[in-house]
């Protein structure tokens, strides 16, 4: 794995764990902070 894949993959870990924890919070306002202001949930 070269550095561009190890920044790619840190980032969407980054971006997983945060949405992960904003899910489980159960509170919908820290979970759309996290969503695109297009994206239907």
């Amino acid at each position: 794995m070269d550095i561009l894949e190890e920044r790619t993959m840190d980032g969407y870990q980054q971006a997983l764990k945060a949405y992960i924890e904003a899910t489980n919070s159960h509170n919908f306002d820290n979970v759309e902070r996290l969503l695109a202001k297009e994206a239907v949930y």
